[in-house]
């Protein structure tokens, strides 16, 4: 199924919420559990002020050869009831966020991909860059609707652990794959908004499903050229309250 198409059937889900009849959702039960897995469709951004004229001819380059790629995210939410209406987030999440380029240098193992030091040639490899973080999220949740469908959103920060990058290289059916660690920032910190939509299926057990953005407010690492990571995707889970 198109992103797109998964877009709109969470809108809709969001419309019926506020329109459908009240069922009685459970709010002594203060805590809850959430198994989550997700897709992402990110890219990378730079910022370049005041940079020296090759430096920006780079970035012109890697601005116009870079394509989005869909990555994933898995892993688990503690969410606790601050109110009928307020809640806060956090967890646990494996993220590998990345983009798609071609048209570059021939990457070798071992090497530290610096924006800075990139050469072009039309004949080059295409490649598939990931970043595996361990994601510790600490959001806060509004409920604006308490239906059979409780309709929310969220906002706060997400806060990054960089474990090591794994490059996929290709040309002419010739395919590499490499691991290793980068000389990435260990730790960085995104912004993160999501609009969602919480099903009660019982008295303890529901099923959610949230569009959310993720934008990077630290720099990947220390050089010329920031490098920034952004991201729109959805996410789903299932939800044990207690």
């Amino acid at each position: 199924m198109k992103m797109t198409h998964l877009f709109c059937i969470l809108f809709l889900l969001l419309c019926i919420s506020t329109i459908s009849r009240a069922q009685s959702w459970n709010l002594k039960r203060s805590w809850a559990i959430d198994l989550v897995l997700g897709i992402d469709y990110g890219f990378r951004t730079f910022k370049h002020l005041g940079e020296p004229e090759d430096q920006l001819a780079v970035v012109r380059q890697r601005s116009h050869i870079e394509k989005p790629s869909y990555n994933l995210r898995i892993g688990f939410n503690y969410n606790r009831l601050l109110s009928d209406r307020w809640a806060i987030k956090t967890g646990l999440r494996l993220i590998n966020p990345g983009f798609r380029s071609g048209s570059s240098i021939d990457i070798r193992e071992g090497d530290d991909w610096k924006l800075e030091n990139s050469q072009f040639a039309q004949d080059g490899y295409d490649y598939r860059f990931q970043y595996l973080f361990l994601e510790i999220p600490t959001m806060f949740r509004y409920v604006y609707s308490r239906n059979w469908c409780k309709s929310y959103l969220e906002a706060g920060l997400s806060h990054n652990f960089y474990l090591h990058s794994k490059i996929n290289q290709q040309r002419e059916g010739e395919a590499q794959s490499f691991k290793g660690r980068q000389n990435l920032k260990p730790y960085n910190i995104s912004a993160a908004l999501a609009i969602g939509g919480e099903i009660l299926l019982e008295r303890q057990w529901s099923i959610f499903i949230q569009m959310g953005a993720h934008y990077q407010l630290t720099p990947l690492r220390e050089q010329q050229v920031k490098e920034y990571l952004v991201s729109l995707g959805l996410e789903s889970g299932w939800r044990m309250m207690f």
